[in-house]
């Protein structure tokens, strides 16, 4: 599966490689969000 995405992610442009990073970072950010929520709450 890694070789796979590996592959893929080589044959993206730098701009939609930027993109998935930026996604990742959001995605990354609203789960410690998240989590912070979930232990507030216990």
């Amino acid at each position: 599966m890694m070789k796979t995405s590996l592959e893929a992610w080589t044959q993206m442009s730098a701009a939609e490689q930027e993109q998935a990073l930026a996604g990742c970072k959001v995605g990354v950010e609203q789960m410690k969000m998240i989590i912070e929520a979930a232990k507030a709450q216990k």
